[in-house]
């Protein structure tokens, strides 16, 4: 899922600093009200959640995990969920990581330690309105509609030039009351798995790491794909057994230098066991590179990207349960990101 560059219409709710309906964003329950457990000052049962966070609740409506409500937006490192901001984008998952676990989590005026990066699986929950299997197809239901949130027409023609505030489109907003899940800015999610590219290797007799660069033993790799941003093509081998993949002027991107990725499965490109390469031109871009085994780098984190943007993707890049982890941990692009916590147990 490789993105596409695209441009512009489509009419978002009022884009005012008050962005959705009230009436609307007061039937979700942002603190964690369930039909169990004891019962605060407020009337709201425990578990609860901070005000800019929604419950993900089980079938009891016990709140198992708080998400904020909104995309974040940064200021002096800390990750703010609010309404009618425009989501901070250009921030690597690790830095993301990062600003999450420096963003006290505070209720009712107190503060009760940091928040952490939601997961990939907490996201979804969040995003299709059901904790553990099951769900809707895309927040709002199993239907695609591209007048819904900032997305493409569902073929791959933009329809919007550019992000929009947090809460723009009032009915872009899942079972849970999470907002703006699928459209706007992509969005980073932890998988919790790290790079193994030596135990990758080990699954790969024929391939092995030679001064640096793969190689195949046998010329033989059918089995292999690249899945590096920037790259395209299909891999071949030559006659010093590396690792060959061509590089074209139009879809490399200078700005990152020699862009990181990974080498996968054919038949499981989402698998994350994966090698993470850097590919490097031999003479200059235009012509073939090779394959730079970054084994360095085992134990970074594999990020996972979701939820599409308004620039880029099909009706499948919007679905709920559809995940990216072909980017790095420093990857930059057009990413925003969510944080979560446990909730809050009551007095």
């Amino acid at each position: 899922m490789l993105p596409l560059l695209f441009a512009c219409a489509g009419q978002p709710a009022d884009t005012g600093v008050e962005h959705s309906s009230p009436s609307k964003r007061d039937s979700f329950d942002t603190e964690g009200t369930g039909e169990t457990g004891g019962t605060g000052e407020t009337g709201q049962s425990w578990p609860r959640c901070p005000e800019e966070m929604v419950a993900v609740r089980d079938e009891d409506g016990v709140a198992v995990v708080c998400v904020d409500a909104w995309e974040v937006h940064v200021l002096d490192d800390i990750a703010y969920s609010a309404a009618g901001v425009v989501p901070t984008i250009v921030v690597s998952f690790e830095q993301a990581r990062a600003i999450c676990e420096n963003t006290p989590v505070v209720f009712e005026g107190e503060p009760l330690g940091y928040k952490r990066m939601v997961t990939s699986q907490e996201w979804q929950d969040a995003s299709d309105g059901v904790l553990g299997e099951g769900g809707s197809e895309y927040p709002w239901g199993d239907t695609f509609d591209a007048s819904i949130c900032a997305t493409t027409d569902g073929e791959g023609g933009v329809i919007h030039d550019g992000l929009f505030p947090t809460g723009s489109f009032e009915d872009c907003v899942s079972p849970f009351g999470l907002w703006d899940s699928a459209g706007n800015a992509f969005e980073w999610a932890d998988p919790q798995h790290d790079v193994d590219g030596a135990g990758w290797l080990q699954l790969h007799p024929d391939l092995e790491v030679r001064e640096g660069l793969v190689i195949s033993l046998s010329g033989d790799v059918t089995e292999v794909q690249a899945d590096v941003n920037g790259v395209r093509g299909e891999i071949s081998v030559d006659a010093d057994g590396r690792l060959l993949i061509g590089t074209s002027d139009t879809t490399w991107q200078w700005s990152q230098g020699n862009p990181k990725g990974y080498l996968v499965e054919v038949e499981a490109p989402d698998r994350f066991e994966r090698l993470m390469v850097e590919v490097s031109p031999i003479d200059e871009v235009g012509g073939d590179a090779v394959f730079i085994a970054r084994t360095d780098l085992d134990g970074e984190p594999i990020a996972d990207k979701r939820g599409g943007a308004y620039y880029t993707g099909d009706a499948q890049a919007y679905r709920t349960w559809m995940a990216y982890v072909g980017h790095t941990y420093d990857f930059k692009g057009t990413i925003s990101w969510r944080c979560a916590c446990a909730p809050i147990e009551g007095p």
